[in-house]
């Protein structure tokens, strides 16, 4: 090899560095970012008390800090409970005594389900005869489906857990 080739692979080993250094220079950084830690102090009261006139003079200062902080579970689900309501047909009796009749948590776990996907253009939601039962778990798997007014149907599952009294919605 002569010089000039050496001198070639050279520059373009360093060209790759500096590259790659100026690429990945941000992403260190950025990481550095997320670990800093910010508190905001909403509001300050300062009380004072006046010792009475003894042997000295003495101020004492408290300073009280306030912090507002916000903790939601779900904060999107009573919005979509709220937006449009939909007919909501339920299943026989036997099927609604295998979730406890619990016909409100039913009606709320659907409706959540249609406005949150954004199918509030549905005519109803129906039952579609199908239920499974895992009796270990106790969990009960309803489907259901959403008619439009077209030709077109959606199919959706509602889920009731016996042991947290809880409903869920997953599409089919």
């Amino acid at each position: 090899m002569d010089k000039r080739k050496v001198l070639g692979i050279a520059m373009i080993c360093i060209a790759i560095l500096i590259a790659g250094y100026y690429f990945l220079h941000p992403l260190f950084n950025k990481k550095d970012t997320d670990k800093e830690v910010t508190t905001t102090v909403e509001s300050a009261e300062i009380t004072t008390h006046d010792i009475p006139e003894s042997t000295s003079y003495e101020e004492i200062t408290t300073i009280e800090e306030t912090t507002a902080e916000n903790v939601t579970v779900d904060e999107y689900r009573e919005e979509h409970l709220e937006m449009q309501n939909m007919e909501i047909k339920l299943p026989s009796d036997d099927v609604m005594a295998l979730v406890e009749n619990d016909v409100d948590g039913l009606k709320n776990a659907v409706q959540a389900f249609v406005n949150g996907y954004g199918y509030g253009n549905a005519k109803y939601a129906d039952y579609a005869g199908d239920v499974q039962i895992n009796t270990n778990d106790g969990i009960v798997e309803m489907t259901y489906y959403l008619k439009f007014e077209k030709s077109r149907a959606l199919y959706f599952y509602v889920t009731y857990d016996k042991n947290t009294k809880q409903w869920t919605t997953r599409l089919a």
